[in-house]
């Protein structure tokens, strides 16, 4: 922790003497495995992606029939 150009904040130095602790003590293929399953959960939580309500949308017209590249000319709904 004392190599050159090395710069530590209380924090940080804090964290590593942890760290080191856990290695030395043999303990760090348990930590790390409880390290990522932390990780994972706070990446990807299992209730993200529930429904606050359901909408259903009502088009006037039948979009998803009409080419999305089609002309104005034989466009049923153009404006001349």
């Amino acid at each position: 922790m004392e190599r050159s150009g090395m710069r530590w904040s209380s924090d940080g130095a804090e964290a590593m003497v942890k760290m080191r602790a856990v290695y030395l003590s043999g303990d760090f293929e348990e930590y790390w495995d409880w390290h990522i399953a932390q990780d994972q959960e706070r990446l990807y939580p299992k209730t993200r992606w529930e429904p606050v309500a359901t909408v259903v949308l009502k088009a006037p017209y039948p979009y998803h029939l009409i080419p999305l590249f089609q002309s104005a000319e034989v466009h049923p709904r153009a404006r001349y």
